[in-house]
């Protein structure tokens, strides 16, 4: 019996010393440690006092819980100082009773009979709490004796590792050396880990595999290993099928040169003949300072590498998003600002026209002026409605019966020998959406699939349909990242044609990026912006040789029937009107002076939001409506329109910008703002614009 406790306790030892020898972080040893303690003994509960410590003063008088296994309490108060008497604590190892501890301990204080406590150098002490004992009649004083000195090293030791990240790596292969002599120890305990791990000797032949490693490569038994050269079992070929001669081996080479590595770039190869990706350790085995084979520790990395390249993937699109959304607030800013241009130049074109005579030569010209001017304008809305600041009209609209509605526009827009087909689900929810810039989505569309056809003879389907779209799907789709998942309206447009590039598909939605010799690159770019602005998506299937399908989706409407209503008001005479017109570009408040002027109204201009709040103080009794710019310096329409409130609670406010109503006007919502005109704008969208005011 003695001979048998004593084999056991050194096979006990031999499992604590192979704990307190593998750990390199403090933490993680004392939990260890713990564990396998209160497993050898079958104690219930174990804690660790340990001593405040510092490197430059040694160890001090205070304790701190710094582990705890086994009782609640005392878990939730890990890292707290526990005032005890450390002489008391400290003087040997020994049983008492619990009652003369656990008052001053942070565990359950009803729960046990014993304490069993295990000094650790002058480091901190062991306590082992229990109702009865289950330790078979180990020799638990004799075995922690030979024990404590080892733990308190090794606490120091990883307390200096934790602090300066230093010589881990020695640390791992001395105490992996010192076990070496008990590999029958250690593949008992390596049994029950998740890692696979296999052991050889100098020759490369398999001395055991533990039961992940079985798992992991496919075998059932260990016999089928061991005994044969292991690189011919499972390290035999590359990830590219290549052979991977024994020479080439970093196994084999670490194993010559008694060195430890790490390798996560190679694959082993599974029974059934498949390979799969892994991470490895091979670390020698020393006898006499002799290496006498190596441990290899491996997981596979399978989905580690999935969830890497999808966060590369993630990551890439990000930096996409981000790309498209820089070159949005660039190409708003540009047309926001080209439009104040076009203001003053379509202002006083239509000025102009008015007051020469219309069989005058100039007055054909000034409607050149006007209409490129207007196509300017135009080009502006795309550019702003890529940024996702074109002017929208937002109203609950059916997508079949738009298309049916745009049926025969659709029609003759495509070529001779194209055949278009409709798919359309009459039942589909409604969306919120400007009617015009859905137009524009769908003839974008259209147009695409029609010039992807290249000439030739083909199909174009366009399709509507109601879908549940989850995270995964919003992921692959071009889409803001806030979206929610649920229910989406969907319109697709697919053809026959020549299908586009990887590199293609990447650029198609960049502004002025083309592949036609006489294309902007606007149009999708611009549908970009409208379908980000309507909180919506884009999803994109293309297949060189055989065609694309692009499919655009919204969130569903809470509104029951679509709403086509067009309001229409009448134009009043503005004779004896007076309008402030605030702006701080000279050229674009002469421009509306002038068009005022010429309609009868009598104008007072401020040069700026401050300038405006004190010809308003001093003229309120006699201005009618303030025309107010946005975007001012020195004091910005927003906070100029507050003072005008504060002083007239009434005063009338036309707000003019060149971004949408929708993205000028929300900071006044509900504040009363009387009206909005975009940029640039001619003689009679103004006087209208005021007519409506007044």
């Amino acid at each position: 019996m003695e001979s048998l406790n004593r084999e056991r306790m050194l096979g006990v030892l031999y499992d604590i010393s192979l704990t307190i020898g593998g750990e390199v972080h403090l933490k993680s040893l004392l939990q260890k440690t713990l564990q396998r303690l209160l497993f050898h003994t079958g104690y219930p509960c174990g804690l660790i006092l340990i001593k405040g410590i510092d490197s430059s003063e040694g160890v001090d008088d205070e304790f701190h819980l710094a582990m705890a296994i086994g009782d609640s309490e005392a878990i939730k108060r890990i890292d707290s100082v526990v005032h005890v008497q450390p002489e008391k604590l400290m003087d040997k190892i020994e049983v008492v009773e619990a009652k003369t501890w656990v008052s001053q301990l942070p565990s359950k204080q009803d729960k046990y009979k014993y304490l069993l406590k295990v000094p650790i150098g002058e480091v901190g002490v062991i306590l082992l709490l229990y109702s009865q004992d289950s330790s078979d009649n180990l020799p638990l004083e004799q075995m922690f004796a030979t024990m404590a000195s080892h733990f308190a090293k090794a606490i120091l030791l990883c307390e200096v590792n934790d602090r300066k990240n230093k010589l881990l790596k020695d640390e791992v292969i001395q105490r992996t050396s010192e076990i070496a002599e008990r590999e029958e120890q250690l593949r008992l305990l390596l049994s029950s880990t998740a890692e696979g791990i296999f052991g050889m000797n100098s020759d490369g032949v398999c001395t055991f595999a533990n039961t992940s490693a079985l798992r992991m490569l496919g075998y059932t038994s260990a016999d089928e290993l061991i005994g044969r050269v292991i690189h011919d079992m499972l390290h035999h070929t590359k990830a590219n099928g290549e052979k991977h001669p024994i020479s080439d081996c970093k196994i084999a080479h670490a194993s010559k040169a008694g060195l430890s590595i790490h390798v996560d770039d190679e694959v082993f190869w599974h029974k059934d003949g498949h390979s799969f990706p892994v991470e490895y350790r091979s670390i020698p085995i020393r006898k006499d300072d002799e290496i006498v084979g190596q441990i290899i520790s491996f997981t596979d990395i399978t989905e580690r590498l999935l969830a890497e390249h999808q966060k590369r993937e993630e990551q890439v699109k990000l930096e996409h998003t981000q790309r498209l959304e820089s070159l949005g607030v660039l190409t708003g800013g540009i047309a926001h600002d080209f439009n104040n241009l076009l203001t003053a130049i379509l202002g006083n074109a239509s000025l102009s026209k008015m007051k020469i005579d219309e069989l005058s030569p100039a007055h054909q010209l000034l409607d050149r002026v006007i209409d490129a001017s207007e196509s300017a304008a135009d080009l502006c809305n795309q550019m702003l409605a890529y940024s996702g600041k074109g002017k929208f009209t937002v109203t609950p609209i059916s997508l079949s019966s738009l298309v049916e509605k745009m049926a025969k526009l659709l029609e003759v827009s495509i070529q001779k020998g194209v055949t278009l087909r409709y798919n359309l689900d009459d039942r589909i929810p409604l969306i919120d959406a400007d009617l015009a810039q859905m137009q524009q989505v769908i003839m974008n569309l259209i147009t695409n699939a029609n010039e992807a056809l290249e000439g030739n003879k083909g199909v174009i389907t366009i399709a509507t349909g109601v879908m549940d779209v989850d995270q995964g799907y919003l992921a692959s789709a071009y889409a803001e990242n806030n979206l929610k998942v649920g229910q989406y309206v969907f319109v697709e447009v697919s053809d026959t044609g020549c299908g586009m590039s990887t590199e293609q598909q990447a650029r198609m939605f960049e502004p002025f990026y083309t592949t036609k010799v006489m294309g902007r690159g606007l149009g999708m770019s611009a549908m970009l912006g409208i379908v980000r602005g309507h909180d919506g998506a884009i999803k994109i299937y293309s297949e060189l040789g055989k065609g694309t399908a692009i499919k655009v989706f919204f969130p569903v409407s809470d509104a029951l029937e679509a709403n086509e209503k067009v309001v229409e008001t009448e134009r009043t005479n503005l004779s004896g009107v007076t309008v402030l017109v605030v702006d701080d570009e000279p050229m674009l408040r002469d421009v509306a002076v002038s068009l005022l002027e010429f309609s009868g109204v009598h104008v007072i201009t401020a040069e700026n939001g401050k300038d405006g709040i004190e010809k308003y103080f001093d003229h309120k009794n006699e201005i009618d409506i303030v025309l107010l710019d946005m975007m001012m310096p020195v004091m910005n329409g927003e906070e100029t329109f507050q003072k005008l409130r504060a002083i007239d609670p009434e005063v009338k406010v036309l707000l003019c910008s060149g971004y949408n109503e929708q993205d000028a006007t929300q900071q006044f919502t509900g504040k009363g703002l009387a009206g909005f005109i975009q940029k640039p704008y001619r003689s009679d969208a103004l006087i209208t614009a005021i007519s409506d005011v007044l």
